[in-house]
């Protein structure tokens, strides 16, 4: 595998995220959420530097179908989704834009929303990041996907 890979989450990623799928590691299910069509092998090695395999999980999502190398399809934008609330371009967090979430979350969840905030923060540092942490403890995928298109229509 080499560093410079990219990899998109697939439908299936997708679903296994917004479903908590229980067959997935812990350690794989953070990694399949920092999948993000944007980010390099590389990155993710060294953001789990220490913490865990990487390249094995990495794999393992690959074989399961969960992620998709963008360069094997071509790069084309059919391996990314076609669904606009699915796809976002890399927007660095900054306050307001987590003040922005925290408001969103917070219609969907209740007050739980604001815990859920203070542990994806200093995990996440990306718009695309955050609300597929965000989304992931939503209870249904169409629940996601409304906070996903409710929070990119507010900006």
């Amino acid at each position: 595998m080499e560093r410079n890979s990219i990899f998109a989450k697939t439908s299936k990623g997708k679903t296994a995220i917004n479903n908590k799928d229980r067959s997935l590691s812990i350690d794989a299910r953070r990694i399949l959420i920092m999948v993000n069509g944007a980010r390099t092998t590389g990155e993710l090695l060294d953001q789990f530097s220490g913490f865990t395999d990487v390249a094995t999980h990495l794999q393992g999502l690959l074989d399961d179908d969960l992620i998709v190398d963008i360069r094997s399809a071509g790069g084309k934008a059919a391996a990314l989704p076609a669904d606009p609330s699915q796809h976002v371009p890399v927007t660095p967090l900054d306050d307001a834009l987590r003040q922005r979430l925290e408001r969103e979350i917070i219609e969907f969840m209740g007050p739980m929303g604001i815990l859920i905030c203070e542990e994806a923060w200093p995990r996440v540092t990306t718009l695309d990041e955050a609300l597929e942490v965000l989304s992931s403890q939503l209870d249904t995928p169409e629940q996601a996907r409304k906070f996903r298109l409710s929070v990119l229509k507010a900006g």
